[in-house]
């Protein structure tokens, strides 16, 4: 039988993370109570994609009762599509309008 004394912050918060990436099309990495959110993006479509899969992930937050960090949020962008770089944005919940 485990007691609980046997498990630890971080080992709860994988169980409850275990599912975050579960209905995205984008891939989904975690380590501790750290998410990442990774997607390539050659198109329209792609940025479409990537926004319903940070919906997806901020509505996995409501119903799990947890919160994230939004004054961690970074954006990384590389590649040589300046054009989609420069016209494109992305919104967590506070900016979307549902």
């Amino acid at each position: 039988m485990l007691g609980l004394e046997q498990f630890s912050r971080p080992n709860i918060i994988i169980i409850l993370i275990g599912d975050i990436n579960n209905n995205t099309c984008s891939h989904v990495s975690s380590f501790a109570d750290d998410a990442r959110v990774l997607h390539a993006i050659k198109n329209e479509d792609d940025v479409k994609k990537l926004q319903n899969d940070l919906k997806t992930i901020y509505k996995w937050q409501q119903i799990n009762k947890m919160q994230f960090n939004e004054n961690q949020f970074e954006l990384l962008r590389y590649g040589k599509n300046q054009d989609i770089k420069d016209s494109t944005s992305y919104f967590g919940p506070k900016q979307q309008n549902n």
